[in-house]
């Protein structure tokens, strides 16, 4: 495990009210000459008093569509939100407010694992300040042949990686899926950090 760390500019595009709660979309841009990722965005769910991380894409209706997706994973745990709050987000984002609140963030690498034809690398994304009403979280990337892509985010590294991994199933496929392959090799290790999150 390398310890690179790195820093992105966080800010805060918007927010939605919906049903239960409140969506807000993150852009996070890295502030580096070489870049460990390419920008993307975040899309996050507060309601019944926590945060959590929906998903995250190269642009914001592939942050929620992702989002909207991982919520049928966790939406027992939302007392109260009969309605996915994502996909009530998509349908009324044209009355989004645009807001200017931004924060620094550091990116620090946890693991990576070499998996067919690149690598999958899980960074910690930490909020240097709480200006924003973002928790820290994790983002798993795919650097391949086409470069380097978030392809997850979540509240753990595992929730990151097994995000990534459904996404990749719908976007990819008929490619092999380096997310699966690298979550049956880090379960296959004895005592993994990036699991025992």
């Amino acid at each position: 495990m390398m310890d690179t760390v790195g820093k992105a500019f966080v800010k805060e595009l918007a927010s939605v009210y919906v049903e239960g709660g409140e969506v807000f979309i993150y852009q996070v841009e890295t502030q580096s000459d070489n870049p460990l990722f390419s920008d993307f965005y975040i899309v996050t769910f507060s309601g019944d008093g926590r945060i959590i991380v929906g998903g995250a894409g190269r642009n914001i209706i592939l942050a929620l569509k992702n989002a909207e997706i991982n919520w049928d994973r966790i939406a027992d745990e939302f007392e109260g939100v009969r309605n996915n709050p994502f996909r009530e987000a998509i349908e009324i984002i044209s009355n989004i407010n645009i807001m200017d609140l931004t924060s620094g963030a550091t990116i620090k690498e946890v693991d990576e694992v070499d998996v067919g034809d690149g690598k999958v690398v899980v960074y910690e994304v930490k909020s240097d300040n709480y200006d924003l009403d973002l928790s820290d979280l994790y983002i798993a990337t795919f650097l391949g042949t086409v470069g380097k892509e978030v392809w997850g985010a979540g509240d753990s590294p595992k929730s990151a990686l097994k995000n990534a991994e459904r996404v990749w199933d719908i976007v990819n496929p008929d490619y092999n899926n380096p997310f699966r392959e690298a979550i049956e090799m880090l379960n296959e290790e004895d005592n993994n950090v990036l699991l025992n999150y």
